[in-house]
């Protein structure tokens, strides 16, 4: 190594040490820039060549045999240009750690322990460096010293690796797997939480808390996380567990992340139906009928399952597989041993008939076709007749006529068949029932057939379980929404509330209380003026159409916006917005999960109180000071215990004008925003400063201070 290379890089280890331990007094005094997040992130990259590396070289230096005059020179020379690159790599590896810290969603007592013993490991191999030459004198000291860094590493990779995978990940393995027969399963406990298990609770468990999501009890489960619960209500496509296991494996919010082992379409089937039959957490796979999907799947998992069907067909190729599967059509083996595939196609916007019959590659080793909501006609069960050994057949949603099944019977092993909002001739169907002889379920729910004549089908047909079933066809119209931009105002704005369908009528309150569909004021547009900060609450209503949810928006009033604004106290690491610039941007933050602005226009406070000075030009008389917040009890995020409004001629002279507390919720609360004001007397002046500081709540018996969080700031 060239001795000004070799100089530069232990200059710079001797800075980045200092810079090391000076991070780690002043961590809780100082604010680390968003803009170095990305370079903590690369914590887990970095570590792991100074593990490997130092390990070896100090388990050469415990161990290092004698060597002739001129190749000891050698072996010390260039083994210490080694260590050299090892303790500066560990050191930065230190530092990105420290960086990556400060975000949250980790045990604080595990990532600390971690924190402490990566430093010292950083610190003491600098001066094993230094000082190597005076430690290999003594061989009892150099082995103390050796051995003692050796252990330090293993102790700091442990701890690491147990924030990252969670307590006994190495010897989970050995755990004892307990055999359950179907007769004794529970849905939740034998099917869904061992996908979490293995899948999830690596990153969401007490110790690492990614997105304050625990999914380690069924109480943790059902609480949620920071961006809402799992799940609400029996549509499974909407709720955010499924938004988030559906989305495509590049996108950031996809879950389990890119790198991390993948779901399965089989676990993604087991967690999408538990979710639409409501997230039973105590259902039995019993209860289930036997011809529910879910039934079947826990058929294949439990012991007394019907024996595994044996197929005679050839296995299809893997690379045959991996070329048909894409983001619309899904490929994958019915179990590890099994040559039998099943095949799932998505998405209706990419469909064509040609999605069908690539498939043709693999018509003899097909055995379930799921095409739901699949836009698949007439023309294209020609193609699926082709598919010889189907068993399962997926045709809900679909736009197929119902004319004539026919082509059908050429199915000879089909056994279930799933036709919901399919009209049905009764005719054709008959002739279709009477062909089919190894038919055991067909599903006909929503079907335009007659309660009398599926009776009469179930009669004739008794070998077959006709599943029948009728839903309410009316439809829930769409929220109205708030058509207003900007929706702060200076000294009046005229409301503007829109629909996406025609012809609806809207219902509006500005009191808080909910409209109805009889006494609430009809919106006509260009008939309301506001002139305050007002909250309206809206629904829709159409004849034939069932009444919207309510709609909440606020428009805002900002008469006297500062002509400078500085933040005089320190923002939360996790939520620091646009810094100053945050609270008259007129860019609000929202708690929708899927929008950035859920993370990036929030500004949070907690271990210190929020203070804003804000400064006029001009004497300005000011009467109020509102704040907008968010406010989600269930992951600790409240309102200010208190609002200060000082005001004065400059920044040394200024004196308290008023207070006010904010009301606190008394029951745990999903998100919602909610303005917080502070009153006082008309005060004229040029200096104005907001206080707010953060409610104490109680955890394990003691106070603790909660988060807030504000996105604008009014001054009236």
């Amino acid at each position: 190594m060239k001795k000004s290379l070799k100089g530069y890089l232990e200059a710079f280890l001797f800075l980045f040490n200092i810079l090391l331990v000076f991070l780690l007094i002043f961590e809780n005094y100082i604010q680390i820039p968003l803009w170095m997040f990305p370079l903590g992130r690369l914590h887990p990259l970095v570590l792991h060549f100074p593990i490997a590396f130092l390990l070896l070289l100090l388990l050469f230096d415990a161990f290092r045999p004698r060597f002739e005059m001129e190749v000891e020179h050698f072996v010390i020379k260039y083994s210490s240009h080694l260590l050299l690159i090892a303790v500066f790599v560990t050191t930065a590896s230190a530092i990105s750690g420290l960086f990556v810290s400060q975000e949250e969603g980790y045990d604080p007592e595990s990532v600390n322990w971690h924190k402490w013993t990566g430093s010292g490991m950083s610190v003491l191999g600098y001066f094993y460096y230094v000082f190597r030459t005076k430690i290999e004198a003594n061989k009892m000291v150099q082995r103390f010293a050796t051995f003692g860094l050796i252990g330090l590493l293993l102790i700091t990779g442990h701890l690491g690796a147990t924030i990252t995978h969670g307590e006994n990940f190495v010897f989970e393995s050995w755990k004892p797997q307990s055999v359950v027969e179907i007769d004794n399963a529970e849905v939740f406990t034998d099917l869904v939480q061992p996908i979490f298990e293995e899948k999830c609770v690596s990153c969401h468990n007490d110790k690492k808390t990614k997105g304050e999501l625990k999914l380690n009890s069924v109480a943790n489960i059902k609480k949620g996380g920071k961006t809402g619960p799992l799940f609400e209500g029996k549509d499974a496509e909407k709720s955010l567990l499924m938004k988030r296991i559906f989305l495509d494996i590049d996108h950031k919010e996809h879950m389990p992340p890119k790198g991390k082992t993948q779901l399965s379409l089989e676990e993604k089937q087991i967690l999408k139906w538990w979710v639409q039959k409501n997230a039973a957490f105590n259902l039995k796979v019993k209860e289930l009928p036997k011809n529910d999907s879910l039934y079947n799947l826990a058929q294949k998992r439990f012991t007394k399952s019907t024996t595994e069907e044996k197929y005679d067909f050839k296995k299809a190729s893997a690379e045959t597989i991996q070329k048909l599967n894409n983001e619309y059509r899904v490929i994958s083996t019915l179990s590890k041993t099994s040559n039998a595939l099943e095949v799932t196609l998505f998405n209706s916007k990419f469909y064509a008939a040609k999605s069908l019959e690539d498939l043709t590659e693999i018509k003899d080793q097909m055995v379930t076709l799921n095409l739901s909501k699949v836009p698949v006609a007439d023309k294209d069960l020609k193609t699926i007749s082709q598919f010889k050994n189907l068993r399962h057949l997926n045709l809900n949603f679909t736009k197929i006529s119902g004319k004539d099944f026919g082509g059908l019977v050429a199915l000879p092993h089909l056994k279930t068949l799933d036709l919901g909002e399919i009209k049905v001739y009764l005719k054709s169907f008959r002739d279709f029932l009477k062909k089919s002889k190894n038919l055991k379920s067909v599903s006909l729910w929503n079907s335009n057939l007659s309660k009398a004549e599926l009776l009469s089908l179930e009669k004739e047909f008794q070998n077959i379980n006709i599943i029948k079933g009728k839903e309410e066809n009316i439809l829930k119209l769409n929220l109205p929404f708030l058509n207003n931009k900007p929706v702060v105002f200076k000294d009046s704005i005229d409301l503007k509330i829109a629909h996406p369908i025609k012809n609806v009528t809207i219902r509006f309150t500005t009191d808080l209380t909910e409209p109805d569909s009889l006494k609430s004021k009809i919106y006509v547009p260009g008939k309301t003026v506001l002139q305050k900060t007002t909250t309206i609450k809206a629904k829709a209503y159409k004849t034939g159409w069932m009444g919207s949810d309510m709609a909440t928006f606020t428009v805002f009033k900002n008469h006297y916006k500062p002509d400078s604004v500085v933040l005089l106290s320190k923002l939360n690491r996790v939520h620091p917005a646009n810094g100053s610039a945050t609270f008259f941007d007129q860019v609000f933050g929202t708690f929708n999960a899927n929008s950035p602005a859920w993370a990036n226009n929030w500004a949070g406070f907690r271990n210190n109180d929020m203070e804003l000075l804000m400064v006029y030009k001009n004497p300005t008389s000011v009467s109020e000071v509102s704040i907008n917040l968010l406010i989600e009890t269930e992951t600790g995020i409240y309102p200010p215990q208190l609002i200060e409004i000082w005001g004065g001629t400059s920044e040394k002279n200024m004196k308290k004008l008023g207070t006010s507390k904010p009301i606190q919720p008394k029951q745990s609360t999903k998100p919602f925003m909610q303005v917080a004001s502070c009153k006082i007397k008309p005060f004229k002046g040029t200096y104005f400063k907001l206080v707010a500081k953060p409610f104490n709540v109680l955890r394990d018996g003691k106070p603790n201070p909660a988060l807030f969080l504000i996105d604008e700031v009014f001054v009236n």
